[in-house]
């Protein structure tokens, strides 16, 4: 098999201590290492060999490989096929908080004892966050939703996740919550803040909201300032005035977050509007 070995390494541009690694490997061996991270890899194709704790792994593709800060590890292509896989450094200052909203007990001597998981929605949320870091694409709000997930799932895991609590529509934390974000919409709000009012640690509060929502917290702000602008658009006002007054940093910003939603520009809906109004 031909020589293909590709490493494609970015940080996190929305979170600290939260890095990816894109990887293909054909005949390139890792040497016994360690990271001061904990490593969460989902096998994408292939095979991947390893030893670790001083027994021998094997991770087919649909596969998570995981890894404790300072658990020395090598690792290789074990198939025919090239190993493809996406690893995630998370660094345990960030790692901590998130277990412990997700009610791991010890969690700043967190240690998983499985080194290999088979668990489908493990895998497709550590890809779905690896998209969003390697894309550059969402804000901080989304990825920690993304993180906190995952430290969710591997709670279950371990057997030790938190009970679920509910925000339901009669909730006066989830009513505390949207009249400040219309009260503030064009203002910068920030998810700490939302958590605070819900009187929610920032990680519970995300999980919450998007549970009774469906969307993140950011999401649903946005989505709140976009209907409001159109509002102000069928009363005829001036788009880049409107996109200003609504928190959008710029027209392609408020013209990309319009069609996202609408599927067409701020200007053809006001256009449409007035014409048949």
């Amino acid at each position: 098999m031909a020589e293909n070995n590709q490493f494609e390494y970015c940080q996190s541009k929305a979170l600290t201590g939260v890095s990816l690694l894109d990887a293909q490997m054909s005949n390139f061996s890792y040497s016994r290492h360690t990271h001061q991270e904990y490593s969460f890899g989902a096998t994408c194709n292939g095979e991947q060999h390893f030893s670790c704790n001083g027994e021998f792994h094997k991770s087919h593709s649909g596969n998570v490989i995981s890894f404790n800060p300072d658990m020395a590890h090598d690792g290789q292509s074990g198939a025919d096929d090239n190993l493809i896989y996406s690893m995630l450094y998370i660094s345990p200052d960030q790692m901590h908080p998130l277990l412990q909203a997700a009610s791991m007990v010890g969690t700043n001597e967190y240690r998983l004892d499985k080194t290999v998981i088979n668990d489908p929605k493990l895998h497709q949320q550590i890809l779905a966050l690896s998209k969003m870091i390697r894309c550059g694409s969402s804000n901080a709000a989304d990825q920690e939703a993304a993180l906190f997930d995952i430290a969710v799932t591997l709670a279950h895991h371990n057997g030790c996740a938190a009970s679920d609590d509910k925000l339901c529509s009669t909730d006066w934390r989830l009513a505390r919550i949207t009249e400040y974000i219309h009260t503030h919409s064009s203002d910068p709000i920030s998810i700490e803040t939302l958590a605070n009012i819900a009187g929610l640690s920032k990680y519970h509060f995300l999980r919450l909201f998007r549970d009774h929502t469906g969307i993140t917290p950011w999401q649903y702000i946005v989505n709140y300032r976009v209907n409001q602008a159109r509002l102000a658009l069928e009363k005829g006002g001036k788009i880049v005035d409107v996109a200003f007054d609504y928190g959008f940093s710029d027209h392609s910003h408020f013209n990309r977050q319009f069609k996202s939603i609408y599927g067409i520009t701020p200007k053809k809906w006001q256009q449409n509007w007035l014409a048949i109004n």
